[in-house]
């Protein structure tokens, strides 16, 4: 937005964080200079861009100006991925996935070998079966791999899902008959990440009822913050019961070396009496792994929600998937909204983008709300927007505002929820203006029009007394007297002339004797 000079910075913080070097082309309008840079902290940051002057340069008022960027933080993809049309895979869709408004998923399930039916909410994508290029399994955050057997995949493509975990990604494998040992993964590169010992084909499931037993590790763990209090702990009793138990899990040998124990199966089933790890994590280069050996978390949904009960069901697994993303925000059970403008500049007569997150009670993405952006100009005057919800989107709304005033704006987004109102925490600010103020002070600089006509003997006058300074000018023109000198004696090369004419005519008379 800046005057384009010899150079242009970029600064925060009275911190230099970038620089580029410009060479002026004979085009007309604007230059642009584009900085790259990765921002520091989630939040609103002030920059400052400046130009290096030019000797040309009349006006360098502009060669400075200042921006402010909200930060946040990208939405989550998800890649679920499941063998069996199963109740859990509906739950963890349906119930979660569609629910979360920070998660973009494709959820697809086998219908028949090697074909899949989809339910996605990203836009664009286009996927049949299980990504087998390493460009569309690098577009994903977290890989959720259900009940499938490793036939499935292939060792070249387990390789590419390994490479994108490696890194930064995260993949959680949740059990089943067709998962972990049971599913072949022992000793495949899939199987070789995660944090347990998987057992062969022939390993089996734990068949009872019972509830995972937290750790202390657990009990600490982001993946149950605000809901350790439903799990037992060493006790083994749950501070609040009416969880409903799990109906068994899948078998694993023990925990890797490099894993973190969070839950076990409180009874001893492993061979030198210890509790069977249910629930390990650990880290992958830059990313993570987890094997969840239970596979109907459903129960923690529909038994709660059946009896007007809480339920740690969106916050487990909304908290899972944050993890394996690399996130350490919470999901919380209460209504609220967030916001976001596209940009902190706009030029004259552009759009804005004012986009919000609207969550209900129960933590989950709500179209049903009523959302509103009062937008205030530096002079006091408002304007309201209604955002509207965003089709396939749950929790999304938006709308494309066109502020009328440049100069500065604040931007503050509420939300009707329930009958409540609850006010975006955000503070954005956004300004309005032409990056080049030689075309923007178009105003008459009347001490310096003074100044120019006294110098020239002339007069400065003002274009709204144009009609005054025409009819003085007329009247003027018309009182004008004209004064001219006519000298009435001749010259006096003409008496000069004169005599001697007058001489030489008297000498030849008296010469000739002529009268």
């Amino acid at each position: 937005g800046a005057d384009a000079g010899q150079g242009a910075t970029v600064e925060t913080n009275l911190r230099q964080i970038g620089e580029v070097e410009l060479t002026l082309d004979d085009n007309d309008g604007p230059q642009e200079v584009t900085f790259e840079f990765k921002p520091e902290k989630i939040g609103r940051t002030l920059y400052v861009v400046r130009a290096v002057p030019i000797a040309e340069e009349s006006i360098r008022e502009n060669n400075e100006r200042q921006t402010a960027a909200l930060v946040v933080e990208p939405g989550m993809r998800v890649l679920y991925i499941e063998g069996t049309l199963r109740n859990e895979y509906g739950a963890i869709t349906e119930r979660f996935l569609s629910k979360d408004p920070d998660i973009e998923f494709c959820a697809m399930v086998q219908t028949r070998p090697n074909v899949f039916s989809k339910r996605s909410n990203i836009e664009g994508l286009e996927i049949k079966g299980i990504p087998d290029t390493q460009e569309l399994i690098d577009r994903f955050d977290v890989f959720l791999v259900g009940d499938i057997d490793s036939s499935y995949f292939k060792p070249e493509i387990q390789e590419m899902f390994v490479k994108r975990v490696r890194a930064g990604a995260g993949l959680i494998m949740i059990g089943g008959y067709h998962s972990l040992g049971p599913g072949g993964y022992a000793g495949t590169p899939i199987g070789n990440i995660l944090p347990v010992v998987l057992g062969d084909r022939d390993i089996g499931q734990f068949t009872d009822a019972f509830m995972p037993k937290l750790t202390p590790d657990g009990q600490q763990s982001h993946i149950f913050k605000n809901i350790v209090e439903f799990f037992p702990g060493a006790g083994g009793v749950a501070p609040r019961d009416g969880l409903p138990m799990l109906d068994g899990c899948t078998n694993v040998l023990a925990s890797g070396p490099g894993a973190t124990v969070l839950a076990t199966c409180p009874l001893k089933l492993l061979a030198d009496q210890r509790e069977m790890p249910v629930l390990a994590v650990q880290p992958v280069g830059e990313g993570r792994s987890v094997v969840f050996t239970v596979d109907t978390t459903r129960k923690w949904q529909q038994g709660p929600k059946a009896l007007d009960l809480d339920s740690p069901f969106m916050q487990f697994w909304g908290q899972m998937i944050r993890y394996l993303a690399g996130r350490d925000t919470q999901v919380l059970r209460e209504a609220g909204v967030s916001a976001a403008i596209d940009k902190a500049y706009y030029e004259p007569e552009e759009s804005m983008n004012i986009s919000a997150t609207v969550r209900n009670a129960e933590g989950e993405g709500t179209d049903k709300a009523k959302v509103t952006a009062t937008i205030t100009s530096e002079d006091g005057r408002s304007s309201t927007a209604t955002l509207e919800p965003i089709p396939d989107a749950p929790g999304k709304f938006a709308v494309d505002f066109e502020p009328k005033t440049i100069g500065r704006h604040d931007v503050r987004v509420e939300a009707t929820i329930d009958g409540e109102v609850h006010a975006a925490p955000e503070k954005m600010v956004l300004d309005i203006g032409r990056p080049n103020m030689e075309f923007d002070r178009l105003d008459l600089n009347e001490d310096l029009l003074v100044k120019m006509s006294d110098a020239t003997n002339g007069r400065y006058a003002h274009i709204t007394t144009a009609d005054f300074l025409i009819d003085q000018l007329n009247r003027e023109q018309m009182k004008r007297k004209v004064v001219e000198t006519i000298n009435l004696a001749p010259p006096a090369w003409m008496w000069i002339t004169f005599v001697v004419l007058l001489s030489a005519e008297w000498g030849l008379r008296r010469r000739y004797h002529l009268r």
